[in-house]
């Protein structure tokens, strides 16, 4: 065994064994310079590296650096010179250096790679976070028993990605028998506390020994609480492993000076913390932004307006070109250069607030983009060619090609089962043209999401909007005990009706009977028909009448968006901000009915929150929604006022029975609230599994959802793609549950404006009509911080709580009563 594998096995004995080790292993490297003294071609070189190590030994670490600069001078200098001054530059504090050295030996010693765990320690402290973690990686290959090893490579990854990646990907460890090292692997795999840690140190009855495990539990659990985000936790424990145990003799002296050399850059850093250091982070945050607008600001421009071109033409040239800005946008965005600026200036300490919140929503918006560029062109490039899809898609109902419209329209009002059945099943045609093409869309996802360490695309889509899985998933578990029993009694209420309708039994009742094509809207069952108030309704006046009215005026909005049918374009409704800058646009398709009036009312509550009404002294970065959950709250908010008779009367459209109208409004009011809420739980449990688990049959695990929560009986005998049929599972992936949080949100803040603004108590009952205060409520409480606050931080300065489903409960209650 060379001399080298002699020391490099010291840290794999007990602790209590190395100082006596050391001293032998000096005796022995005497003897060795003694008989190396006979050969005079290496012996000036050889005794240089005896003494340096010899002076090592005594933790002489400048001295010993001298010898060995003295020693790698000489001809004939042994490798093993770079290894032992990178240890004692390392030592010394002069971290990047040692690297250096230690690259040096590694180089001329390729074989010894795989034990270099000091090099992989020195890696860190040098900031080279990535290289130490596949160089403690490379040593879990010679040496997969040692809790240190795995511990130094989460603090590693933590610092390249992020804590939650680095705990999932944690080298494994059987069975390391130091005290308290097990202990020390539970805390870093969640499994234990700090308090665990320092009490397993304590264990035994030797005090030199009881010493050194305190040392290590110290050590670690300072490094542990650094790394999660506690500095004020981990500085006394940090402090006191590298100041208390100075010459205890059962540590490793190297790991001992490593606790020192950490303890003195936290120190430095200390010092350091200063007006002057901020203001040097804040510049560097300022300076990062600037470049990111000067950057993507002008593609993402570019990608909106490809974007907004494509759905209103549906012309192939188009479409290319929105596939190609996008690409462009992607490619920016995923510069691993400008991410790593992004991450590093994350991690520092930022004072200002709104730089800060700027950094932490880029840093969301570049890793997104983290992924192989050749998956991300080929995820543009498939939701393009579906999206082309849908937009051309016409259901054809017995060789007669039906718009979107008028697939409604005969759902709304024929009676007629077989005729019913048909124009349903047309309308799902598009689902079997791309199903194909949304598997391999979904499995392409998934390869991006899992690059960048998340369970899948479901899971980073939440991450990436400050959202997780499991709260949402909480949320719902709530919303279904809430909504279950009442759901239940309003649709057999509907199924009753229903089948009298159409002349069949209940149990004969099938999806193409209830009005929507996916039962997400309540049908019209009652004597007064809402869609007869609006048929010569302009309903573009009354929505500039409103909007006005309120402080909100949107007739530029309306100049510049697409708004009725036309061969290519899109067949649904959108709301854009193409710049940030106040050019927002709406595409719709307008027809005179009670659908397309909350539908202009819903898109033009996204126009005006938006830059249109968000302050210009917002930056860039911040001036836009709160979250994708807001803004869908505040469209939701102004669609309800159609129901209302008195409203429609301000808004001069004549209703010839307004108490049968309000009547029948509230109960599709009541109605809706607790259809879409079950249809929600359809879309955000398929998502959920079907990102989990693209594999499966997602027909039938559509259609176990739609019984499950809807509560319809599936078609015999049916195996289409109906789950492909729905836009949003392509173009809008990952977001559906918004919109039910939405609802709770506009439930909220329509109660916090009556109670606020209207100085009322009866949220059911109140509209806002030529109340300019409604506005300048809004534009202070809402639009005004744009995202400057997290979502449920404005929610709460909103309405005075944080979400929750309280104000929706109390609205569909009270409407049954």
């Amino acid at each position: 065994m060379n001399t080298y594998m002699v020391a490099r096995t010291l840290k794999d004995q007990p602790r209590f064994f190395v100082g006596v080790v050391a001293r032998c292993f000096v005796a022995l490297l005497l003897l060795v310079g003694m008989f190396r003294g006979l050969h005079a071609e290496d012996s000036t070189a050889a005794d240089l590296l005896i003494r340096a190590r010899e002076a090592a030994t005594r933790e002489e670490h400048g001295t010993a650096k001298q010898l060995l600069d003295k020693a790698i001078d000489q001809p004939n200098c042994p490798n093993d010179a770079y290894y032992w001054r990178g240890r004692s530059l390392f030592c010394l504090g002069q971290v990047v250096k040692a690297v250096a050295d230690f690259d040096e030996y590694v180089k001329k010693n390729k074989a010894s790679e795989s034990r270099q765990w000091e090099r992989g320690i020195a890696m860190y402290y040098a900031g080279q976070y990535q290289r130490g973690a596949d160089q403690f990686e490379l040593y879990q290959t010679y040496h997969d028993n040692d809790v240190e090893n795995s511990v130094w490579r989460f603090l590693c990854v933590a610092k390249a990605k992020d804590v939650k990646t680095a705990q999932k990907n944690l080298l494994p460890i059987r069975d390391d028998r130091r005290i308290p090292m097990m202990k020390i692997y539970d805390l870093y795999r969640g499994k234990a506390t700090p308090d665990d840690v320092l009490d397993a140190a304590e264990q035994g009855a030797d005090p030199t020994r009881i010493a050194g495990q305190r040392f290590y539990a110290q050590l670690y659990v300072g490094l542990y609480y650094e790394a999660t985000g506690k500095p004020k936790a981990a500085a006394p424990l940090l402090k006191a492993a590298a100041e208390s145990h100075r010459t205890t003799r059962s540590v490793n002296r190297y790991m001992w000076s490593v606790a020192d050399v950490h303890y003195r850059q936290l120190q430095a850093a200390t010092k350091a913390e200063s007006p002057a250091k901020t203001s040097v982070m804040d510049a560097a945050a300022k300076k990062f932004i600037a470049d990111h607008e000067r950057t993507i600001r002008p593609l993402e421009l570019k990608s909106n307006l490809a974007w907004w071109n494509a759905n209103t033409t549906g012309r192939d040239a188009d479409f290319a070109a929105k596939e190609e800005a996008q690409n462009r946008l992607d490619k920016a965005l995923g510069n691993s250069r400008a991410f790593a600026r992004v991450e590093q200036l994350k991690r520092a300490e930022i004072s200002d607030p709104i730089l800060r919140r700027q950094i932490s929503l880029l840093f969301l918006m570049y890793q997104e983009k983290q992924v192989d560029q050749a998956i991300l062109q080929r995820m543009t490039s498939k939701a393009n060619a579906i999206e082309k899809h849908f937009n051309l898609f016409r259901a054809n109902v017995n060789g007669d090609e039906k718009t979107d419209s008028q697939v409604r329209k005969i759902l709304a009002s024929s009676t007629d089962s077989a005729e019913r059945r048909a124009t349903w099943e047309a309308s799902k045609q598009v689902g079997a043209a791309v199903e194909q093409d949304l598997r391999e869309l979904v499995l392409l996802r998934n390869d991006g999401a899992r690059s960048l360490k998340y369970k899948d695309f479901h899971d980073m889509s939440l991450s990436l909007n400050e959202q997780t899985q499991e709260e949402v998933l909480a949320l719902f578990d709530e919303l279904d005990e809430l909504t279950r029993e009442p759901f239940l009694t309003v649709k057999k209420e509907i199924d009753e009706r229903l089948a009298t309708m159409y002349d069949i039994s209940v149990a004969s009742l099938r999806p193409w009977h209830y009005h929507d094509p996916f039962f997400q809207e309540p049908p019209n069952v009652y004597e007064t028909d809402l869609n007869a108030v609006f048929a010569k309704t302009d309903i573009l006046r009354v929505c500039r009448d409103f909007y006005s009215g309120i402080g909100l005026p949107i007739d530029d909005v309306l100049e510049r968006s697409d708004l009725y049918e036309k061969p290519g374009k899109s067949p649904h409704a959108f709301c854009t901000d193409i710049d940030r800058e106040g050019d927002v646009r709406v595409l719709a398709n307008v027809v005179p009915n009670e659908y397309w009036i909350t539908t202009m009312m819903h898109e033009l509550g996204h126009a005006v929150y938006s830059s249109k009404f968000i302050p210009r002294d917002v930056p860039y970065v911040l001036r836009s929604d709160a979250h994708i959950l807001t803004t869908e709250g505040v469209a939701m908010m102004f669609e309800r006022f159609p129901g209302s008779a008195s409203w429609l009367e301000t808004m001069a459209v004549k209703v010839d029975d307004p108490a049968a109208y309000d009547a029948t409004a509230r109960r599709m009011r009541r109605n809706k609230l607790l259809i879409f809420s079950r249809w929600c739980q359809v879309m955000f449990r398929f998502e959920v599994a079907m990102y989990q688990d693209p594999s499966q049959d997602l027909n039938t695990l559509w259609w176990d959802l739609v019984e499950k929560y809807q509560g319809l009986h599936r078609p015999e005998g049916r195996n289409a793609a109906d789950y492909a049929s729905k836009i949003h599972v392509v173009s809008a992936p990952a977001y559906y549950h918004n919109y039910m949080m939405g609802e709770l949100f506009a439930c909220q803040l329509h109660e916090a404006i009556v109670r606020e603004v209207l100085r009322r108590n009866d949220p059911a009952e109140a509209t806002y009509q030529d109340n300019p205060r409604v506005g300048a409520f809004l534009k202070k409480k809402v639009f005004g911080p744009g995202r400057t606050l997290h979502w449920n931080e404005m929610t709460r300065r909103a309405t005075g709580k944080k979400l929750n489903a309280s104000a929706f409960a109390s609205e569909f209650r009270s409407d049954a009563k």
